[in-house]
């Protein structure tokens, strides 16, 4: 086999740039501290970096959608706080109202200060979230979700909660919808309620309770007298008017039947009634505003007094309602809080196991690679010596 002096010059210099190439791929992984720096260095190792980086860049996002979530209800928590403080003094204000020593200029300096309570509920129920949209307008987030119509507050947004992925098919609620919080309230003592209207005309006070499993439907309590001597009796009858139970009145004693128990004081007139029905629904603000309208009259007589007391004894009812509503709904918003804690956990293991294997595929062997470019370069020097000894060797040199 012949081998051309050209051909021999050829093959050490290809041999020097390979080392050469070599020597320089190996220095680059040690300044990456990258074990694959192209696909070509190890194919199935570059699917799984690709993949195990995606992996962990979900990770990431749903790690910082935890977050956006827990400020969100953070927030939300916050404006709630001070709704519950707010009607704690409306509570308070009512009991004091509720007072018969009281005169009219008493009761309407509390209607007033009630009237700026029933405002602050409005403005906190219009709480704007630091990107500038109302917090309680569930999707509605550029509507003003409460607005005043003459003696009512009205809700303009829509029943959406605002929920955000936190994880693969899973969602919280980042913000509850002002229907829910606010006008969604239950009356009563969450099971009935019991109305003496104003149109009774003695002085019975009604207090109503629950007793056991309330037999839901609509009843009347009707209380008769037939002369000034004869004692005080009621009948309870049903939407049917069917007899339900019956009894002689005593002041102070209990009237009970299917789950309700009324503790009626005063006497009433023949003919006044208590009706019990089963609760419906009422807004915060009509709560409110109800103890104002009450707080605001000039009624005098018993039976004005008897109405006031009834009318305010309904007002507290609805008031406890609601606090323990907006209770439910912030202890809704801590067992969510405490669900993005715990899915924060899961990330985190996840993204640090992702981070592991990835380190495991990608990542270089700093003494393997060391001792590997000691090599590169011993073989470049080789290389280089080589050539320098076999371009010396010409015939000519002889000659």
């Amino acid at each position: 086999m012949r081998v051309s002096t050209n051909q021999m010059y050829l093959q050490g210099i290809n041999a020097i740039l390979d080392n050469q190439s070599k020597l320089s791929d190996t220095n680059l992984r040690i300044a990456s501290g990258k074990r694959i720096l192209k696909p070509s260095d190890d194919p199935a190792g570059a699917v799984r970096i690709h993949d195990l980086k995606n992996e962990a860049a979900g990770l990431q996002q749903r790690l910082k959608n935890i977050d956006t979530a827990r400020g969100r209800l953070s927030y939300e928590e916050g404006v709630l706080s001070q709704v519950g403080d707010a009607m704690q003094r409306a509570r308070e204000l009512v009991v004091q109202g509720n007072n018969d020593a009281l005169d009219g200029q008493n009761r309407r300096a509390i209607a007033n200060e009630l009237t700026s309570i029933r405002d602050q509920l409005v403005s906190l129920g219009n709480t704007r979230d630091a990107s500038g949209e109302f917090l309680f307008s569930g999707y509605q987030t550029g509507n003003k979700p409460f607005v005043r119509s003459g003696g009512q507050v009205v809700y303009n947004g829509d029943q959406g909660d605002r929920a955000i992925n936190i994880g693969p098919g899973s969602q919280t609620i980042v913000t509850d919808n002002g229907f829910d919080v606010f006008m969604n309230v239950t009356r009563g003592n969450g099971q009935f309620e019991a109305v003496a209207p104003s149109s009774n005309t003695g002085s019975a006070v009604v207090d109503a309770s629950l007793s056991g499993d309330f037999v839901a439907d609509n009843y009347q309590v009707t209380f008769i007298q037939a002369t000034p001597a004869d004692p005080i009796t009621y009948e309870v009858r049903d939407s049917s008017s069917s007899l339900v139970t019956s009894g002689t009145y005593v002041e102070g004693e209990s009237i009970a039947w299917g789950g309700v128990e009324l503790s009626v004081t005063g006497t009433p007139d023949t003919g006044d009634v208590i009706d019990v029905a089963p609760a419906g629904k009422q807004d915060i603000f009509t709560t409110i505003q109800q103890a104002i309208d009450v707080l605001g009259g000039n009624g005098a007589g018993a039976s004005a007094t008897a109405d006031l007391h009834n009318r305010m004894n309904r007002v507290l009812d609805n008031l406890d309602s609601s606090m323990g509503h907006v209770l439910d709904v912030r202890a809704s918003i801590g067992t969510r809080m405490n669900g993005l804690d715990l899915e924060e956990s899961l990330h985190q293991d996840s993204l640090l196991a992702f981070q592991q294997s990835l380190s495991q595929v990608e990542d270089l062997d700093l003494a393997e690679a060391i001792n590997e470019l000691s090599t590169r370069k011993a073989a470049l020097e080789a290389a280089q010596l080589s050539y320098v000894q076999i371009r010396d060797l010409s015939l000519f040199n002889y000659l």
